[in-house]
């Protein structure tokens, strides 16, 4: 029988975005969390789901975890915020990183 320990480990989370054409891509970049199981969802004004223009795919670190980008495309309103929305089993809450458009 081999010994399993439940270990979980939070993830990092960072946003960030470029130019493309008149709209902006957003990336939120979520890495070194395990499990594997991970919901990665960019929110518009903290409600309104906005779907990714891609596929999420799941990708193994060197170290036995787990990174994942998940990234939309936006046309940037003033007074909206864009945020990234992490729900992981290691989080007691799921984490919220906001995307400030820059000045």
């Amino acid at each position: 029988d081999s010994y399993f320990s439940p270990v979980t480990v939070r993830p990092e989370v960072k946003v960030s975005s470029r130019p493309s054409g008149s709209a902006m891509k957003l990336h939120c970049q979520v890495y070194g969390f395990y499990p594997r199981d991970v919901d990665v969802n960019w929110m518009k004004n903290g409600m309104d789901y906005i779907p990714s223009d891609e596929a999420k795919q799941i990708l193994p670190n060197s170290d036995g975890t787990y990174q994942l980008r998940a990234s939309v495309e936006v046309t940037p309103e003033d007074g909206a915020s864009y945020s990234c929305h992490v729900d992981h089993s290691s989080l007691d809450e799921p984490l919220s990183v906001t995307w400030r458009k820059p000045l």
